[in-house]
């Protein structure tokens, strides 16, 4: 279904007249998840024909320490890696505010640390915290409304919505974001991108399914949409921002691209288009973990209240057994799992995570290129966090 959905698509390219690297961004776009190319894909983003705003690495970079003797709990965790197609895995144990031990890492199926994969949704998570800087910068208030950062939006049922709620994916906003539906509206998104048009104008068809604030209904636009807001009230491109408030401050080792809609819009696709390499998904856990600090100089680079509130589930509909989705509640753009560790993570299709614990001071990177995610999504999930909250538990002696 979705290859003749491809065709079609392709053919009204063709008919406006639109070739070249939209074309391409078709294909890409249509097999983007097929088995027999997944992991490059992800890999190669950069080579596809999208535009993207690069973000060069930081002058000084923060240090793990290697681990002496450690090895993981079981030899299952290893296996679980390769059989669900991990390209990238860190485990960092923090000492201190500056320094960490760089338990294990592991690089697969091609990969090695300078490898740059794709955030997918953990990269919603980094959009929290570009708001959360702002906050502190007082630059946005989440207890405005979108349409006074984006007017253009006044009349559509997004402008009503207040930033907290975009926060906490609880806009009301109807939207299907179910990967497996050919024609899901998360699927056409995709094919909206893939064609070049801005981003702000497939925003303008979505319509209101419910009142905001009521449940948590987990949808990618929620983000786009804070995005927006946040572009209009730092007067500069989230990767500008991204580079300078967070990238220079936590020592960053590779650099960093985001992809954008088209080359005249500029627009950062930012529900989850970020492309950096493990090691760098690990520190921004690690800065989270830190309440904010940096790992290079121990500096504040958000407040720590802002990191409290957006990794903790704070209205009854968003608590892990009060939501639709399996254990998992919801802060800012984090999830919160159901336990008593204090953890959250950072969860992207086809297998990423950024999985911070607190009681055990452990951050957790991965990146995957699974295929058959779709199939198993919320076994898969649960499962790897279960893994992750195994490694924390077994690392109290490191």
């Amino acid at each position: 279904m979705k290859a003749i959905l491809a065709i079609v698509v392709l053919s009204i390219a063709f008919l406006v007249n639109i070739t070249g690297p939209s074309v391409y961004r078709i294909l890409f776009t249509t097999f983007m998840f097929h088995p027999s190319v997944i992991v490059d894909n992800f890999r190669n983003v950069d080579k596809t024909g999208f535009p993207y705003h690069n973000a060069t690495a930081s002058d000084a970079t923060s240090k793990f320490y290697s681990a002496i003797n450690y090895t993981l709990p079981t030899d299952n965790i290893e296996k679980w890696l390769v059989d669900h197609y991990a390209t990238g895995f860190v485990i960092l144990k923090v000492q201190d505010t500056i320094n960490a031990t760089l338990l294990y890492e592991k690089h697969l199926r091609g990969n090695d640390a300078t490898t740059k994969t794709i955030s997918w949704s953990t990269g919603k998570s980094y959009v929290s915290a570009l708001v959360g800087i702002a906050v502190d910068e007082g630059l946005i208030n989440i207890s405005d409304r979108v349409s006074k950062y984006v007017p253009k939006l006044a009349d559509h049922p997004y402008g009503n919505v207040t930033i907290k709620n975009l926060l906490q994916m609880s806009s009301g906003i109807r939207f299907n974001e179910d990967y497996n539906d050919t024609f899901s509206d998360v699927n056409m998104m995709g094919y909206t991108i893939a064609l070049g048009s801005d981003f702000d104008n497939f925003i303008l068809t979505l319509t209101k399914e419910r009142e905001q604030g009521q449940i948590l209904n987990y949808i990618s636009t929620d983000t786009q949409v804070l995005g927006m807001a946040l572009q209009a009230a730092i007067n500069s491109s989230l990767t500008r921002y991204l580079k300078d408030k967070v990238m220079a401050e936590i020592g960053v080792e590779c650099d960093l691209y985001w992809l954008i809609d088209n080359h005249v819009a500029e627009r950062e696709l930012y529900f989850g288009t970020i492309n950096t390499c493990t090691r760098d998904y690990a520190r921004f856990g690690w800065l989270f973990l830190n309440g904010g600090k940096s790992p290079l100089t121990g500096r504040q680079v958000i407040s720590e209240k802002w990191v409290r509130d957006s990794t903790t589930a704070s209205e009854t509909h968003l608590l892990p057994q009060n939501t639709k989705y399996h254990g998992l509640g919801y802060g800012y753009q984090w999830w919160i799992p159901y336990g008593d560790d204090g953890e959250y993570v950072a969860i992207g299709v086809y297998g990423q995570f950024i999985y911070v614990n607190p009681r055990y001071q452990i951050v957790i990177a991965m990146n995957s290129a699974f295929a058959k995610y779709p199939e198993v999504e919320n076994e898969y999930e649960m499962e790897a966090i279960e893994m992750f909250r195994k490694i924390a538990r077994e690392s109290v002696v490191y």
